[in-house]
């Protein structure tokens, strides 16, 4: 009698460059192949995505405007593009001096929607630099960081 048996197979595919890789898999013991071996144009059945490029992102605005009395908000716009983008890839941070400690703008990863309007702690100072970072699926990260403090 015939027994089925589940077993982990491991493989690995050494690739040049960033990109799309398609793969049918056969699997081989001393009986010979699982199934006949695959035909040019057979369709995919895994398919494998190399990417180790970081997203692209820009700070394009990062203006103070008065909000009553003593308060003040900042209009944050950017720009992050990626082909592999992740569903929530942005993170907005400030600090004092750009060699920080960072701070959090947004307290988790947040929608890619360009913009942002944060209203600057008290007491920690009055100007602030400005970082927002995106993430891939593939986890790259990449950032910007406004060039002057706000």
């Amino acid at each position: 009698a015939t027994v089925a048996r589940l077993v982990s197979l491991k493989f690995e595919q050494k690739v040049a460059d960033d990109g799309e890789y398609n793969f049918i898999i056969v699997a081989e013991n001393h009986n010979g192949p699982n199934r006949p071996h695959p035909k040019l144009k057979d369709p995919a059945e895994m398919t494998v995505i190399i990417d180790t490029t970081p997203p692209k992102v820009e700070i394009t605005q990062a203006r103070v405007s008065q909000t009553g009395d003593r308060t003040v908000a900042v209009d944050i716009r950017y720009t992050a593009n990626d082909k592999h983008i992740a569903p929530v890839p942005i993170m907005l941070e400030y600090c004092v001096n750009k060699a920080g400690p960072w701070k959090a703008i947004t307290n988790d990863w947040v929608d890619n929607t360009g913009q942002m309007t944060w209203t600057p702690p008290t007491g920690e100072g009055h100007e602030f630099f400005i970082r927002v970072r995106c993430k891939d699926r593939a986890l790259n990260e990449g950032s910007a960081i406004t060039k002057d403090p706000v």
